[in-house]
């Protein structure tokens, strides 16, 4: 939670971030670290506005052959907010 310091309530910060293959990753990189990054990337925006973060939902865009093993990029996901 964040204090509004204009109406003195607390609010609630969201951030969404898409991460994409070939752009913020490459096609061969390690779905687990991937997965780290996806998550990392939006809880680091959340604490740099002082929230904590208590739910998340990640944004991957990949190639249509694009190949991924989904349980070692949620162990990646499940390693970053172990360490947050």
């Amino acid at each position: 939670m964040c204090r509004d310091h204009t109406s003195r309530r607390l609010t609630a910060p969201s951030q969404k971030d898409c991460v994409v293959e070939s752009v913020h990753f490459l096609p061969e990189a390690d779905a687990e670290r991937v997965g780290w990054k996806a998550l990392a990337r939006v809880v680091s925006d959340i604490a740099a506005m002082g929230g904590t973060p208590t739910a998340c939902v990640i944004t991957l865009i990949l190639r249509p052959d694009t190949s991924v093993e989904c349980s070692t990029l949620i162990s990646g996901i499940q390693r970053c907010a172990t360490d947050f």
